[in-house]
């Protein structure tokens, strides 16, 4: 065997834990090999101080006090929190979805997809139902949208003059498309017209 392996087991060696096979062939070397033999005698010497000194004891507090602490601490951070950092990612992260949510919700139509959907909407409905938001619109105070809605749906439906009060016909916007005047409409009213719509069969 090399000096090495011999070197690496004499720790195993001294205390008797290899097996006799292992344990003749490094007497053996020992007895021809003054370096492992000297790693030896330093290893006793090391072994023979542990064993003359007594393991400490902790008094009896510890068993019944400070053990119990400690394994109560080890259970509380076995679900370990977010690390720091993500959490300081996150926040800002959340906030700034959130203000995305708000900004969407406030400005519905910038989207030309969203357009195109309403404009065609607003093309399906009939007069009576023309009338009803307009109506809807003068009750809010928001005359300016019944003269739009007014003015941009007449040509394909008629005169709404019977369905509109006098006061919205005094108001009065040229050349205002459709998608303008979606642009005025609320959440709530495109939900009514949808709702409209579902029940006429006219949108899937």
């Amino acid at each position: 065997m090399k000096c090495s392996e011999i070197q690496y087991d004499l720790p195993d060696f001294l205390l008797g834990k290899l097996s006799e096979e292992q344990q003749a062939s490094i007497r053996e070397h020992l007895v021809t090999c003054e370096r492992c033999r000297s790693e030896a005698e330093q290893l006793k010497g090391v072994f023979s101080e542990l064993h003359a000194h007594q393991p400490w004891a902790p008094p009896s507090t510890y068993w019944s006090t400070l053990l119990p602490k400690i394994h109560q601490r080890i259970e509380e951070k076995s679900s370990p929190a977010l690390p720091e950092w993500i959490t300081r990612l996150a926040m800002p992260l959340s906030a700034a979805i959130v203000a995305v949510v708000v900004l969407i919700s406030l400005n519905p139509f910038e989207t030309g997809t969203q357009s195109h959907e309403l404009q065609t909407i607003l093309q399906q409905l009939q007069p009576e139902e023309i009338g009803k938001v307009i109506e809807m619109q003068e009750a809010s105070g928001i005359s300016e949208f019944s003269s739009l809605l007014e003015e941009s749906l007449t040509n394909g439906n008629g005169s709404l003059a019977e369905l509109v009060t006098d006061e919205t016909q005094l108001y009065s916007i040229p050349d205002v498309d459709i998608e303008s005047v979606a642009r005025e409409l609320d959440e709530e009213e495109i939900s009514d017209l949808v709702a409209r719509l579902e029940q006429r069969k006219m949108i899937n």
